[in-house]
């Protein structure tokens, strides 16, 4: 199997080489008490002080609480190579012990060396976006490829401007294909400005749906946006579109590059047939394509899990993998590929969903949590955020939903109590607790009191509430 070596292993850069590429950013290097030569490398460029290693460029980024500008110091004690600052930050400085790389924007100044890494790199790039799906169908991408790829993929859902960047930068000149997940909450243009970095090859986009309305104000602003990356796609490159959305449908329209479709239906490049809920066993379904057909068994739960397989490998079909081989090596895709069982207390088995929320995710998964026969069905839900006026309208669907699919109902956050009261309204006879953001004892406890061998627990909310503090509380 072709591997990827790990972060720490690639091969280090030059310093004076890194400060070279920056030079249209007005990039200069200052050494302070530090001898500089062309020994001096850089292993990684890590933002991160946590994650920093000796070695690494250390990039002071201005956080919610702290300015890496604060951190620098500690960086040079724990052997940072340099550290990429900003001009005003380092005229006002006296000399540190370690370089300096000092440019205006240290933010910039990441995207520009991203961007000089990119033109470096031989293999394909694909860029994939979408409202629901984005992660789970890299993490399928990345495992069908790399039984016969070197791939790197982006790391967790490293998704922004500043992570895409950061995974160019750990890609390696020999990685036959990276795999870039995009993402599009933080304003109209975002995916524009990533793609004028990464350049795709290839672009796979999965579905359009009123997530983040808070930022980008329309379902229309949202088709938009992630259309960005289909313009961005090269005439010799290749998108990959899902035939069963329609507004991802219209994209096909942007292209200059030829469209390969998934989907469920009949017109589809690669389809399904023959889908069977395995119920938490995964999915069984028939991948049709090129005039064969598969039998795949993946151990994905959810609704979704065709979509992603099917993704999958249409996108690993146009960077030349046969169908057999991607469906070989994705049932090997990662725990990020939601969502996942964890062995809970008391004999229940929790349904690990609570990377992300919003109305389409959370039915689907609480259709799979609703269609198991003869088990005490319990969910955890929490708001779904980014929904802007859609807010209480889509709780409000979501409670009346989650009614005829569950026993025991618990909801945390100040929009979930909609969600809650919608549920009650619905089907009396469902039990409902609801609790605030901050009273997650109260949300354990109401889950605790019904839990026994027959227990399935679904936890599923947006991720700035944290809920997976709850499945690891009732983790084994």
């Amino acid at each position: 199997m072709a591997s990827v070596p790990p972060r720490q292993d690639r091969p280090p850069r030059a310093l004076l080489d890194l400060v070279a590429d920056l030079a249209p950013l007005r990039g200069e290097l200052r050494t302070g008490r530090a001898v500089v030569d062309a020994s001096i490398a850089v292993r990684r460029v890590e933002p991160d002080l946590g994650r920093m290693r000796a070695g690494d460029l250390f990039v002071a980024l201005p956080g919610a609480s702290v300015d890496g500008h604060d951190l620098v110091a500690l960086a040079a004690m724990r052997g940072a190579s340099a550290a990429l600052v900003a001009r005003p930050w380092a005229d006002r400085l006296g000399a540190l012990p370690l370089p300096l790389v000092v440019v205006d924007d240290p933010a910039v100044a990441v995207s520009g060396l991203a961007s000089a890494w990119r033109a470096r790199l031989r293999g394909t790039v694909v860029g994939i976006t979408g409202s629901v799906g984005k992660t789970s169908t890299k993490e399928a991408l990345a495992a069908a490829l790399r039984p016969t790829r070197a791939t790197w993929a982006t790391e967790a859902n490293r998704n922004t401007g500043l992570g895409v960047a950061m995974t160019l930068l750990d890609a390696a000149e020999t990685d036959d294909v990276v795999v870039l997940e995009i993402g599009g909450g933080e304003g109209r243009d975002e995916i524009a400005r990533t793609c004028a970095v990464a350049r795709p090859d290839v672009g796979v986009v999965t579905s359009v749906h009123p997530v983040h309305l808070a930022t980008m104000g329309s379902v229309a602003a949202i088709a938009a946006s992630k259309a960005d990356l289909v313009r961005a796609v090269p005439r010799e490159g290749a998108v990959v579109l899902n035939a069963d959305d329609p507004l991802v449908r219209d994209m096909a329209l942007l292209s200059s590059a030829p469209v390969r479709w998934y989907g469920r239906g009949p017109a589809a490049d690669v389809g399904a047939e023959s889908v069977r809920s395995a119920g938490l066993d995964g999915t069984d379904l028939v991948v049709r394509s090129r005039g064969l057909r598969h039998l795949v068994h993946v151990p994905f739960l959810g609704g979704h899990a065709v979509e992603v397989v099917l993704a999958a490998v249409a996108a690993a079909e146009v960077l030349g993998v046969e169908a057999s081989e991607a469906i070989a090596g994705i049932p090997d895709a990662g725990p990020l590929v939601r969502p996942r069982l964890v062995p809970g207390e008391g004999g229940c088995t929790v349904v690990d969903d609570c990377y992300s929320a919003s109305p389409p995710s959370v039915r689907s998964a609480l259709d799979l949590v609703g269609a198991l026969v003869g088990r005490r069905r319990v969910a955890v839900l929490g708001d779904m955020r980014e929904l802007g006026e859609l807010t209480g309208p889509s709780h409000h669907e979501v409670g009346r939903y989650a009614a005829h699919r569950l026993d025991r109902l618990v909801t945390v956050g100040e929009d979930a109590r909609e969600l809650a009261r919608a549920a009650s309204d619905e089907r009396p006879g469902v039990r409902v607790t609801s609790v605030g953001e901050d009273e997650l004892d109260g949300a354990l406890a109401a889950v605790r009191a019904e839990l026994d061998g027959t227990a399935v627990v679904l936890v599923k909310g947006s991720r700035a509430l944290r809920l997976d503090r709850v499945v690891d509380a009732l983790r084994l």
